[in-house]
């Protein structure tokens, strides 16, 4: 049986169901990890706290780990042995739970080789990782020794793990005099980190306290003591996509640097590969570039040459009030982007683009962006113009080794496409099939979009991985022909003019990814073993013809277990952009979605355990004539219906729209309507059509409340026809400056099922001239 989605009668069953099987349905949660840092090369053991956490559980991340399970207390708390690999680079790290219910939202961890501890107040061996939690106008307090002359750096790692601990720190030495201090940092994102030479041999004491004595929880914290290695950028930022190049990592507020270098080919941006054995923290972020990097390596007065666009141009303002000034060779009349990165990733810079001619004149300048300070200028190349001069300054006239840069240069003419998934978690049923949405934003390309993948395990079968020409949605769906979990990325892959461009597709941003976070290209997926749902197509496969105006007769099969109850929902997903349509609300104009011109089906609900149901599909007479996509998702619901506890998809079905009629009207394109009464207006006119033969059924719509007007149907198989439609008048009707018509054409054995329309035609009205009123007779004028 069949059940709206407003249906509320089994709400109460469901609901005790529901209610004896939430562990089962529930997906596991982490609310706490302790130590909140994994040791490369060693064993950490490690506690994780949360919900759902079911026997058997273990941890995913983005490399190999080894892990032994150590206790477990009910589904709330698990304790690990967790071993790490030589090869693991150290970084910050998204952790996730697996199990039979699925995989957990991430949680991120620092990885180093720094033993992990918990925070306690007795003396430290460094170097060390100290994880705790702080909240309120708590003032925690620890110490360690140091020889004098050692260099001891201070770190705290709180927002950049998902914490809201606004850290301050404060370092005494033995007689109680401040040595450093560090508060939160913009470029830290909110962290704190200080770094001092030991003036002394002696116990140092350390303390640390939220801002403003009022630490919002969640307050976990990861503090580092002792003589480490960590760098917040890299200079170039950007480098070739092949080929070996040295970098520098740059330690944010220090004069000091150190070099790395990056050897395997890598594409968009990725983190810095770091060789220093006792690196900590973040690694810098990198592009990876398809076109040339251009690199200052020395400050001049006389403008670098820095080559043609499309161009990457890679410097850093080393002293106040320095000007960087470089030759970039232009196309005449070119439409360019000047875009400057600097605060997004890390940089101090207030970075200002100046664009000059060759003699040095102004042309265009900028120093700003909405909401962000880095630069973001556009310019047309006039058509007497082969070189600019492109000078970079930071706007409040400061400079260091931290001032780094990155302006990259391109005609937005050239095409490109930028891919975005809406999750980074993907839980999918056993053996089961799950849709992953892929939204593209293009640039003067409208061709197909192949997607590919990397670090994908074989047991996913992958389809829609072509998101076809003039679409900005990809229904890409995975099936689980195995029970391995994975981590994975994908690109956008496309060629025109014989080139290929390829970008990232990135995953959703979060309080602890950046715009350009390298971590948001990785999204992870895994079957879960005790959920089983299944939505097929039933009878269908590609290429069915449907056509425009008409509805796709379709039927879906959904299968559970009997012991997962409760309502499912069945709803229809496309690659069709909604379009909008213009409306009046509340005295201003705005946009909504315009349903009519939608391919469209009503979201129905299904009690039983296999069930088998009627899924009819609106199909547009306004649409274009060409490929579709379509696909079925059903989704558990909670007893409340407010939450989806999981969901399954159909396969891609690709069907072919197809006009069947067309209609054009000789006769009756204006309607003149008298103020009262009933008007019996005539149509007429001509059917083009296509090997079909259906009668036709012709509607005014658009008609007012109170006004009926009743269809009219024409003979089938005839390409004339005439029809006289009896048209009521009121009021409101004649407030009305048009009406549309429409041409249905029906199915020959079942008049109530309509296989086509054709597009609505408009009708104008008219209001019927007033008779005019017979003159009184003249009297004869009295002699």
């Amino acid at each position: 049986m069949t059940h709206r989605f407003n249906m509320r009668d089994s709400l109460l069953a469901a609901a005790i169901c529901l209610c004896s099987s939430t562990s089962l349905l529930a997906q596991p949660v982490i609310t706490n990890v302790e130590p909140r840092g994994l040791q490369v090369g060693a064993e950490t053991e490690i506690t994780l706290s949360g919900q759902n956490l079911a026997k058997g559980s273990r941890l995913l991340l983005p490399f190999p780990v080894k892990q032994e399970t150590l206790s477990e207390n009910g589904s709330s708390q698990l304790k690990l042995r967790v071993t790490l690999p030589e090869s693991v680079q150290p970084g910050l790290y998204p952790l996730r739970i697996l199990n039979e219910n699925g995989l957990s939202s991430p949680q991120r961890i620092g990885v180093d080789r720094l033993p992990q501890r918990a925070f306690s107040a007795e003396q430290q061996v460094l170097p060390v990782a100290l994880s705790g939690r702080l909240v309120g106008a708590q003032i925690l307090k620890t110490s360690f020794e140091s020889k004098k002359g050692d260099v001891v750096v201070v770190e705290v790692e709180a927002n950049r793990i998902g914490s809201k601990l606004r850290p301050v720190l404060h370092i005494y030495d033995s007689r109680g005099k401040q040595v450093v201090f560090a508060q939160r940092s913009r470029s830290l994102k909110g962290d704190a980190r200080c770094f001092f030479e030991t003036p002394a041999d002696g116990v140092y004491s350390l303390e640390m306290h939220d801002f403003v004595y009022r630490g919002a929880s969640p307050g976990f914290f990861r503090l580092k003591v002792g003589n480490f290695d960590y760098a917040d950028m890299a200079l170039p930022v950007g480098i070739p996509a092949a080929g070996n190049r040295p970098l520098r990592l740059i330690k944010y507020g220090m004069e000091s640097e150190f070099l790395t270098e990056e050897k395997q080919p890598k594409h968009g941006w990725n983190q810095a590969t770091v060789s220093s054995p006792l690196f900590s923290g973040s690694r810098p972020q990198v592009y990876f570039s398809p076109h040339a990097e251009f690199l200052e390596v020395a400050q001049s007065a006389t403008p670098h040459p820095a080559g043609s666009v499309p161009l990457g141009i890679n410097g850093r303002l080393e002293k106040a009030r320095e000007k960087d000034l470089y030759l970039v060779d232009v196309q005449p009349g070119s439409k360019l982007m000047f875009d400057l990165l600097g605060r997004r990733i890390g940089s101090p810079i207030d970075g200002k683009i100046v664009l000059r001619n060759e003699k040095g004149g102004v042309l265009a300048q900028n120093d700003d962006r909405k909401g962000e300070q880095d630069a973001l200028l556009a310019y047309t190349v006039p058509g007497n113009v082969s070189k600019l001069v492109v000078e970079i300054s930071d706007s409040s006239a400061l400079g260091s080794k931290s001032h780094i840069y990155r302006l990259g240069v391109f005609d937005t003419r050239q095409p490109g496409v930028l891919g975005t998934v809406g999750q980074g978690t993907i839980n999918m049923t056993s053996e089961g099939t799950v849709h992953v949405p892929v939204q593209l934003v293009r640039n003067n390309y409208n061709g197909p979009v192949k997607l590919e993948f990397q670090g994908l395990d074989a047991g996913y079968e992958v389809a829609g991985d072509v998101i076809p020409a003039g679409s900005d949605v990809g229904l890409l769906t995975l099936t689980a022909k195995g029970k391995a979990p994975g981590i994975f990325s994908m690109e956008t892959v496309f060629e025109q003019d014989g080139k290929t461009y390829r970008a990232d597709v990135f995953g959703p941003g979060s309080s602890t990814s950046g715009a350009l976070d390298a971590s948001r290209k990785w999204l992870a997926v895994a079957p879960m073993s005790s959920k089983k749902l299944d939505v097929q197509w039933s009878g269908l496969g590609n290429g069915q013809t449907v056509n425009l105006g008409g509805q796709l007769r379709t039927r879906v099969r959904v299968t559970r277990p009997d012991f997962l109850k409760g309502p499912v929902r069945i709803r229809l997903i496309t690659n069709q952009k909604i379009p909008k349509k213009r409306v009046r609300k509340n005295n201003k104009d705005t946009f909504v979605d315009d349903l009519e011109k939608t391919i469209r089906a009503a979201n129905l609900e299904v009690g039983k355990p296999t069930e088998e149901i009627a899924f009819p599909i609106e199909i547009p007479s306004e649409i274009a004539e060409k490929d579709w996509e379509l696909l079925v998702v059903a989704e558990l619901l909670s007893a409340d219906r407010k939450k989806v506890l999981f969901s399954a998809s159909t396969r891609r079905l690709i069907i072919k729209s197809k006009r069947l009629a067309a209609v054009e009207l000789s006769e009756g394109k204006k309607i003149t309507l008298p103020k009262n009464g009933i008007v019996e207006h005539r149509l007429a006119g001509t059917i083009q059509r296509a090997d079909s033969s259906q009668p036709m059924r012709i509607s005014l719509v658009g008609l007012p409340k109170g006004v009926v007007v009743e269809p009219v149907l024409t003979e089938a198989g005839k390409n004339d026809f005439s029809a006289v439609l009896k048209i009521p008048v009121n009021a409101e009707l004649l407030k009305l400056k048009s009406l549309k018509v429409e041409f249905a054409f029906l199915d020959v054995g079942d008049a109530t099922w309509v296989m086509a329309r054709d597009k609505a035609q408009k009708l104008t009205i008219s209001l019927a001239a007033e008779p005019e009123k017979k003159k009184a007779d003249q009297k004869t004028p009295a002699k």
